[in-house]
């Protein structure tokens, strides 16, 4: 069983108090064979700590297979847990045959539980970057990346390790407050 590395001692996939930047490496391959089920991704995940915040959460995916399987990818939102922004994708398109070195790519907006599929070639690592902001409550709340293939092929797909996640919390300022500190 692979664990994945976090920025953070033994605490892997979730964030304490005290941080304010969490780091979820994958540490181990990961693939899909002749499926179009989604996957919970083995290590890119994140548990929230039990009170109310706002995050800015990046995936940054290495993924290959086959020119017809392509991969898609969801969100799956635990509890406690609400989208603020829309998810920001980017990666190769998945109607291209060229090289994902040399293919269109797409940048879209949709929101966490929308399926997006990307392009693979059966030769070159594709690179998948997907950015949004959630926030939380004091409640469990979680974060699930979930991947496929778009299209079922027997061959592998596979999502490399030193894919990633990084959760930046964002620490609200009120320039009011602060100038009301200086002023007293």
């Amino acid at each position: 069983m692979s664990r994945a590395r976090s920025g953070y001692g033994s605490n892997r996939g979730s964030l304490n108090p005290i941080q304010i930047t969490k780091y979820i490496k994958k540490v181990a391959d990961q693939y899909v064979n002749n499926s179009t089920a989604f996957v919970n991704d083995t290590e890119l995940k994140i548990t929230f700590p039990n009170r109310a915040s706002v995050y800015d959460i990046e995936l940054i995916a290495f993924a290959s297979g086959d020119n017809a399987a392509n991969i898609k990818s969801t969100w799956v939102v635990g509890g406690g847990t609400t989208q603020i922004t829309y998810r920001n994708c980017i990666g190769a398109t998945a109607a291209s045959s060229f090289a994902v070195y040399d293919t269109q790519m797409q940048n879209r907006a949709d929101n966490l539980n929308a399926v997006i599929d990307y392009g693979t070639d059966g030769t070159y690592i594709t690179c998948i970057r997907e950015k949004f902001i959630v926030s939380t409550t004091s409640s469990l709340s979680t974060l699930q990346w979930k991947w496929a293939q778009n299209s079922a092929v027997a061959s592998n797909t596979t999502v490399y390790a030193f894919s990633y996640i990084l959760a930046q919390e964002i620490r609200l300022f009120s320039w009011g407050k602060l100038w009301n500190n200086i002023n007293v």
